[in-house]
C-alpha cells in the first residue's frame, strides 16, 4: 500500500470524546469524518462543472464517489483508505476549568461547560502534536490521491475536529504532509496557500445545496496575537458583540439553527455557514473566518445571508483598522 503521512498540531482545546464521556479522546474515525466533510466541500464544484447534471444528479454522483473512497458512513461498505494515529490522544481538562471567567470563549463554546442541565465536556489541550498515516489501497486513483491531499490541507489550514469546531475549538495546523512543510512565518504566505487551495472554476452560478466551496466563499483574517487563546477571544468578542447588537433581528436565524427565543425556530437544524479557525503564523496566531454560503434549509425556500455578511464585513473592517 502507498500512504500519506501528515503531522498535525492542536491549536485550540479540542472537545471530543468516545464512549467514555469523562475524558476527551481523539481516534482515527474522527479524523476520517473530518476528511470526508472537507472532501465533500471541495468536490461539489468539480462535479458541478465537469458534468452536465442537475443538482440532484450532482449530489448522487458526489455520494457515489464518496462511498468509493471512504466507504459507507456506517462502515458497511469497504473504504479505499485506512487511517492510523501514531499515538493515543486523551485529555481530562474540563470545559469549566478551561473557560472559567472567559466570557468571550464561553460565548463560542456553548455546551462545553456546565450551565443549567448541560454537563461540561472534556478537552485535549492545545499544542499536542500527532501524526496520521493514511494507507491507500491499490484502487485509489491519481485523482482520488490528489483529492485526499487537498482535503488534508484544508482540514489543517482552515478546519478543526470536535465539538464547536466551527467556532474555533479544536483548530488544527497541518505542519507537514509527506515531508513537505506547511508551517508559515508570514501571513501573506499563509493567505496565498489558502487562496490556491480554494481556487475553483467560477464559471458556474449554481448554489450548493449543502456546505461546499463555491465562487461565493470568502476568507477574512483578523489581527495576529501572541497566544492562541487571545486570537480566539478576539473573534469571540467581535461575534458576541455583533450578535447581541442584532439579537432581535429575524435574519439572525441564518447564523444557524436551532435558534431559541420567542418566535424563533427551535426544531429545525442547519449548521452555520461561518467557520472560525485559529492558525499559527510564526510565533503568533491569527483568527480566521471562512464563510461558506449554501442553500439554507428546505423550510426556507428563500434565504437571506445579508446579516451574516454584515458580520463578515464588519470583522474585516475592524481587523484592518
Amino acid at each position: 500500500m502507498h500512504k500519506l503521512t501528515a503531522t498535525f498540531r492542536i491549536v485550540t482545546p479540542m472537545f471530543i470524546s468516545g464512549a467514555d464521556q469523562t475524558k476527551a479522546e481523539l481516534r482515527a474515525p474522527s479524523i476520517k469524518g473530518a476528511l470526508r466533510f472537507w472532501w465533500r466541500a471541495l468536490n461539489w464544484s468539480r462535479l458541478n462543472n465537469e458534468k452536465n447534471l442537475n443538482q440532484n444528479e450532482v449530489l448522487k454522483a458526489l455520494r457515489r464517489e464518496e462511498r468509493l473512497l471512504f466507504g459507507d458512513a456506517d462502515d458497511s461498505g469497504q473504504s479505499r483508505i485506512l487511517i492510523k494515529l501514531d499515538k493515543e490522544l486523551v485529555g481530562s481538562v474540563s470545559g469549566d476549568q478551561l473557560l472559567d471567567n472567559d466570557q468571550r470563549r464561553k460565548y463560542l463554546g456553548y455546551g462545553l461547560f456546565t450551565m443549567g442541565e448541560n454537563r461540561q465536556r472534556f478537552a485535549i489541550t492545545e499544542d499536542e502534536i500527532f501524526n496520521i498515516d493514511i494507507l491507500l489501497k491499490r484502487k485509489v486513483t491519481e485523482g482520488q490521491h490528489q483529492q485526499l491531499i487537498d482535503s488534508i490541507k484544508l482540514l489543517g489550514m482552515l478546519g478543526g475536529v470536535g465539538s464547536r469546531c466551527r467556532r474555533g475549538f479544536g483548530s488544527l495546523e497541518v505542519q507537514s504532509l509527506n515531508g513537505e512543510k506547511y508551517e508559515y512565518n508570514s501571513l501573506d504566505d499563509y493567505r496565498s496557500s489558502v487562496s490556491n487551495l480554494l481556487k475553483i472554476d467560477t464559471s458556474s452560478s449554481n448554489e450548493p445545496s449543502y456546505t461546499a466551496i463555491s465562487r461565493n466563499v470568502r476568507v477574512v483574517y483578523g489581527p495576529q496575537n501572541i497566544r492562541s487563546e487571545e486570537a480566539h477571544r478576539h473573534i469571540g468578542g467581535q461575534y458576541e458583540a455583533f450578535r447581541t447588537q442584532h439579537q432581535h433581528e429575524p435574519r439572525k436565524k441564518f447564523f444557524g439553527l436551532p435558534l431559541g427565543g420567542l418566535g424563533y425556530d427551535k426544531k429545525n437544524r442547519r449548521a452555520s455557514p461561518l467557520f472560525f479557525h485559529i492558525h499559527p503564523i510564526g510565533n503568533k496566531f491569527v483568527p480566521v473566518i471562512l464563510y461558506i454560503p449554501a442553500k439554507f434549509h428546505k423550510k426556507y425556500s428563500s434565504h437571506n445571508f445579508s446579516l451574516v455578511e454584515e458580520f463578515v464585513n464588519a470583522y474585516r473592517e475592524e481587523a484592518n483598522s
